[in-house]
């Protein structure tokens, strides 16, 4: 039974860069196949960071050297990918250069780490966000208020506080993201003038316009 149609399939191998358009794609507890393998990591706070907080991340963009349909894609298992920097220069992530050229990037420093095992929960821990990081990461004047957090349960809530991402996996909070075009037709009826590219919301998933 046929109950819909999918405009675009995105897996990013790098959290919080660019990724790339696939025709087709498995789908698992963790979302799409080989999706967010690696992310970058704050090297003074030591803990996985994103372009919340270093928006210029999104300003590059990965690719996996091999097809991953046929690895495991679990935790653990390092798929090499080349990161593409805004100046046209690509690196391996098995190249040891590939630390200093981010940190370069970012101005601060900072790793590109594959998406650690399970066993290793201390990789994934974040020191506690307060209001004043929150109001930074999502550019909240002072006197504005904060996000309202409420629709997730308290348990998602506790295991992020503590936990950069869910351990095992290096999304933000669930595997899927979904987006519909009659969504990016709406934000630009309420902005106009403003381009709203499909790539800066980096979803899983673009479903296309009712017919």
């Amino acid at each position: 039974m046929i109950v819909g149609s999918v405009a675009e399939i995105w897996r990013y191998p790098v959290k919080s860069m660019g990724g790339e358009r696939v025709a087709r794609s498995a789908i698992t507890t963790r979302g799409v196949h080989a999706d967010r393998m690696w992310a970058v990591r704050d090297v003074e706070l030591d803990t996985f960071t994103t372009a919340r907080r270093w928006p210029v991340l999104l300003q590059c963009s990965a690719r996996f050297v091999e097809d991953p349909a046929g690895r495991s894609a679990e935790p653990g298992d390092v798929l090499e990918v080349i990161v593409t920097f805004p100046d046209g220069d690509e690196v391996s992530s098995s190249d040891p250069a590939i630390h200093n050229r981010l940190s370069e990037q970012i101005g601060k420093p900072a790793r590109l780490e594959s998406l650690p095992a399970l066993s290793e929960k201390r990789r994934y821990r974040t020191p506690q966000a307060n209001k004043a990081d929150i109001r930074r990461q999502f550019a909240i004047p002072d006197g504005d208020p904060l996000p309202d957090f409420s629709m997730f349960p308290v348990r998602k809530l506790a295991e992020l506080a503590r936990y950069a991402t869910p351990v095992g996996a290096l999304y933000d909070a669930y595997p899927i993201l979904l987006i519909t075009r009659a969504s990016l037709r709406a934000l630009a009826e309420r902005s106009p003038g403003s381009q709203f590219d499909v790539r800066r919301f980096r979803p899983n998933v673009l479903l296309p316009r009712r017919r």
